[in-house]
C-alpha cells in the first residue's frame, strides 16, 4: 500500500487530500473537499456548506475525480467515482 498526501485548496486554503494505492484501485480520503456523493450532481451542496475559494476547490475536485477509483467524502459514505465506473 502507497500513500500520499497532496494539497486541494479550496474548502479552506490548507486543506489536504490522502492517496491511498491499493489492490482494489486508487482511494482518495477528500475530507470536505467533497461533501458527499450527491454534490457530484449539485454543486450547490459543497459550495453551501462554504469554500474559501470554489475556484480552487472545483480544481481540486476535478484532480481527485482524475485519479481516484474511490472517494471518501467529509460527510458521507465512500462512494465509487461515477466518472471511473464510465471508463472500465
Amino acid at each position: 500500500m502507497k500513500l500520499q498526501v497532496f494539497p486541494t485548496p479550496g474548502h479552506t486554503l490548507d486543506s489536504v487530500s490522502v492517496k491511498v494505492v491499493t489492490k482494489e484501485g486508487v482511494c482518495v480520503i477528500a475530507g470536505d473537499t467533497f461533501e458527499k456523493m450527491e454534490d457530484l450532481e449539485d454543486e450547490s451542496i459543497w459550495k453551501e456548506a462554504g469554500s474559501d475559494s470554489e475556484e480552487l476547490q472545483k480544481k481540486s475536485r476535478e484532480h481527485i475525480l482524475s485519479i481516484a477509483d474511490i472517494i471518501v467524502p467529509g460527510h458521507g459514505p465512500s462512494f465509487k467515482n461515477p466518472s471511473k465506473l464510465k471508463k472500465n
